[in-house]
């Protein structure tokens, strides 16, 4: 998938901002898997 294929669209990029930040709080699931 190129970079060329995602919409530029302002909600696309609200939506994929609020996932980075989610992303970056929330550690790795094969971290949480060690963890346990």
């Amino acid at each position: 998938m190129s970079m060329s294929s995602i919409p530029s669209s302002s909600q696309s990029g609200k939506l994929y901002g609020w996932v980075e930040r989610i992303g970056n709080k929330v550690p790795h699931p094969f971290l949480l898997f060690i963890y346990l």
